[in-house]
């Protein structure tokens, strides 16, 4: 729970986010597991295959940046997300490496699955590489959201 509020980037108190939990039931609370476990899916896929499998250009660009990616923030990220303890607005290497290899990783999955589909596919291809992405967005920073949020709105 500290963790869910900590990310809310300062947008619910304890008790807040805890009507929010009532309020979305199992729906939201399913949500926030699967978006934890697209960030753990993500994570892992770049400390086994490279940020470079995930994105050709991200890496490049975070040390353009000053934030290289490296392999201890990649896993210190996957321990965070896997504890709890991940907070995505600190401003740290590790967020940081956190957020864009687990959105990259979803955003490139979502695009890819938009080649393949045949007609009528779009639901059982392209939808669940939607959905994790989104459900990752709302468990890295809850509320910050854009759309629907199942269970809520």
């Amino acid at each position: 729970m500290a963790g869910l509020v900590a990310r809310s980037v300062g947008k619910f108190s304890a008790e807040e986010f805890i009507a929010r939990l009532e309020r979305g039931g199992q729906e939201y609370a399913t949500y926030l597991a699967d978006g934890r476990q697209a960030a753990i899916e993500a994570l892992e896929y770049a400390l086994e295959h490279g940020v470079d499998a995930v994105d050709e250009e991200l890496a490049a660009v975070a040390a353009g940046k000053g934030m290289p990616i490296t392999a201890d923030d990649l896993a210190e990220a996957l321990r965070r997300v896997r504890d709890h303890s991940l907070v995505i607005d600190d401003g740290s290497s590790v967020a940081e490496t956190a957020y864009w290899v687990a959105d990259r990783y979803w955003m490139h999955r979502w695009n890819n699955a938009l080649d393949r589909p045949a007609i009528g596919e779009y639901d059982t291809v392209v939808g669940p590489n939607v959905y994790r992405r989104f459900a990752l967005h709302e468990w890295m920073a809850p509320g910050h959201s854009s759309g629907s949020v199942p269970g809520l709105y």
